[in-house]
């Protein structure tokens, strides 16, 4: 019966950001991890192959040991073709679609569980929240 009282207690005191310890005698003792949030791939919505869209793909999807998130993504579009990457269903891509590639890759960032494309023109950083990405392939 005692250990179920502070197991009771300990579910009381807790939330779901804690995590609690076991204790034995009558006095329960709560311990506190922080539980680290970051972002996951399934937060974006990414395109699909169709018409003149091509498939947008994500690879190298890493979580440091502080919980900072990042991961490559990309689109290839088919031979004689390059690509345009969209964000956002439509409200501006990155900068490397300046150079009509047939293959874009960038890098996103998650900042407080969002992910970001950040790219530095002329020494200012701008960062663009990510929530879509699609791409387009047309003939060269």
């Amino acid at each position: 019966m005692e250990h179920q009282i502070s197991l009771f207690v300990c579910l009381i005191l807790c939330g779901p950001l804690f995590a609690c310890t076991a204790t034995s005698g009558a006095s329960p003792i709560a311990t506190t991890t922080d539980v680290p949030m970051t972002c996951t791939a399934n937060q974006i919505i990414f395109g699909s192959r169709n018409d003149h869209f091509i498939d947008v793909y994500y690879k190298d999807y890493v979580v440091d040991s502080d919980g900072n998130a990042s991961m490559t993504v990309g689109c290839m579009a088919d031979a004689n073709h390059n690509t345009y990457m969209i964000f956002n269903d439509g409200l501006g891509g990155p900068t490397d679609n300046q150079d009509f590639p047939q293959t874009i890759e960038i890098t996103l960032s998650c900042v407080d569980q969002v992910w970001n494309y950040v790219v530095v023109v002329d020494g200012v950083s701008y960062s663009q929240p990510i929530t879509q990405i699609d791409c387009q392939q047309s003939p060269n």
